[in-house]
């Protein structure tokens, strides 16, 4: 067994964490090697469920792509806008991979847009490699020795040729897509029809593509008909890069080119530096909650907000101000059981009042934040 670092569990993506606790173990650990440039945490979960009974687990998603091992029904998941579901039953386990966000584009053969909530069968993705991977993993009980069957697979992986998109920043009035539709939190929102603050957020599941990947023009084929995949995207922790590390770099300056990749047909580890950047705004913004808009993300990073549009689209699939909503909506889900003051609270996370606030967690969630609040306070009695 290996000296690799298990991660604290951040249950903020997972609704109702108390109960999910009493249904599946949940460990999650760091990769090594190349893996690591590129993937966040690995995440295990194993559950053994008595006959008859069913747990169904919700999750609000992290912007990323997950690689879902599971016994003969591995997935490569997409996040989506929606929240997620996952029935668990009998006995199994899994072995998912946390992409960092955007670090799984080099992969895909779309905008990850395309395939937002989606989740594919991994060796349509992948190759079957991933097959034999996905055997070798569950031939294994120890958990640290399967994470080291991953770090080789994606060692062996990224020594491969990869698929790397271009994205300028360079500002091109004729390529600028229409301005953001998602509302920016600070502008005044229209009414809410149900202003009712004692009323309330969900979880998050994903998976990834590699090697062949489908044409443009073929849709993704589904995962087969009556299995059942699991796909965590958001049971993973917060990243573990401090906010004061999260300054823009040189890389981020107006007009650079972020398309610079290795030549075609060559070897590459290193990640898409556009990529590189997507990841850093988007952990920027998971970890400092005064980014409040799109344009004032933009600014940070000394992009104009077009370009910053442009990259998310290529490497994200969601726009900034859907990012910055997901992740102030896994605060407002973590912080629920402390009885926040919530008008306070929607104030600081950039909501223009607690009306806004409400309506957007209830649209994603299912239900105000004060009922979400009650719910997982009666599980903690």
């Amino acid at each position: 067994m290996d000296d690799r670092e298990l991660l604290p569990l951040n249950n903020r993506a997972i609704f109702e964490p108390r109960a999910a606790a009493q249904s599946f173990r949940l460990q999650r650990l760091l990769p090594q090697g190349p893996a690591a440039a590129y993937i966040r945490h690995y995440w295990l979960i194993e559950w053994n469920l008595p006959p008859g009974a069913v747990h169904t687990q919700e999750v609000l998603e992290h912007p990323t792509v997950n690689v879902v091992l599971q016994p003969g029904r591995s997935v490569v998941s997409v996040a989506g806008a929606e929240r997620s579901q996952q029935r668990l039953e009998g006995r199994d386990e899994v072995l998912g991979m946390l992409f960092r966000p955007g670090l799984f584009r080099r992969w895909l053969d779309r905008d990850p847009g395309e395939l937002a909530g989606r989740r594919l069968p991994a060796e349509q993705v992948l190759g079957p490699g991933v097959l034999e991977l996905e055997r070798a993993v569950f031939a294994e009980p120890d958990s640290s020795r399967r994470a080291a069957l991953v770090d080789a697979f994606w060692a062996e992986r990224l020594a491969e040729p990869g698929t790397l998109p271009c994205f300028r920043t360079t500002s091109d009035p004729t390529s600028d897509p229409p301005s953001d539709p998602e509302p920016d939190p600070t502008s005044d929102p229209p009414s809410d029809p149900e202003p009712d603050p004692t009323s309330d957020p969900t979880p998050d599941p994903t998976f990834d593509p590699a090697s062949d990947p489908t044409p443009a023009s073929a849709p993704p084929a589904p995962v087969p008909s009556g299995s059942v995949s699991f796909a965590p995207a958001s049971l993973g922790a917060a990243p573990e890069t401090d906010p004061s590390k999260m300054a823009p770099s040189r890389s981020a300056a107006p007009g650079t080119d972020h398309s610079k990749r290795a030549p075609s047909g060559s070897a590459s580890l290193a990640p898409d530096p556009s990529a590189q950047l997507a990841d850093r705004i988007v952990t920027g913004i998971q970890l400092d909650r005064s980014q409040r808009s799109a344009r004032e993300v933009a600014a940070r990073w000394g992009l104009s907000p077009r370009s910053l549009q442009r990259l998310f689209r290529a490497y994200i699939g969601m726009t900034p101000q859907a990012v910055i909503r997901r992740y102030r909506l896994h605060e407002t889900m973590g912080l629920a059981s402390g009885d926040p003051d919530w008008a306070s609270l929607a104030l600081e996370l950039g909501y223009f009042d607690q009306a806004h606030l409400i309506r957007d967690f209830k649209a994603v969630v299912g239900m105000t934040p004060g009922s979400y609040a009650k719910r997982i306070t009666s599980e903690e009695r």
